[in-house]
C-alpha cells in the first residue's frame, strides 16, 4: 500500500447538511411544492416518534431540549 493510498474514510459530521452540500458543488435542489398540511402531519408525526424515543424507550423526561438533542443526534 503506497503512503498516500488510503483504504477506508469515514466522516461524520454533526450539524446542518446544507452548509456543506452548498459548499460541494453539486449544485443541489430544494423543492416546496408540498401541501401544508402534508407539512403539518410530518412534523406532528416527528413530534410523536420524538417523545415515544425520550419518554418510553430511554426513560427521560421529554422537554424542548432534550427533543432538541434527540434531533440533532439521533437523525
Amino acid at each position: 500500500m503506497h503512503i498516500w493510498e488510503s483504504r477506508l474514510s469515514k466522516i461524520d459530521i454533526i450539524g446542518p447538511n446544507s452548509t456543506f452540500v452548498a459548499q460541494s458543488g453539486t449544485f443541489p435542489q430544494k423543492f416546496a411544492d408540498f401541501k401544508k398540511e402534508d407539512s403539518s402531519e410530518m412534523f406532528s408525526k416527528d413530534e410523536e416518534m420524538v417523545e415515544q424515543a425520550l419518554a418510553h424507550d430511554y426513560g427521560i423526561e421529554v422537554t424542548p431540549e432534550a427533543m432538541d438533542m434527540v434531533r440533532l443526534l439521533g437523525g
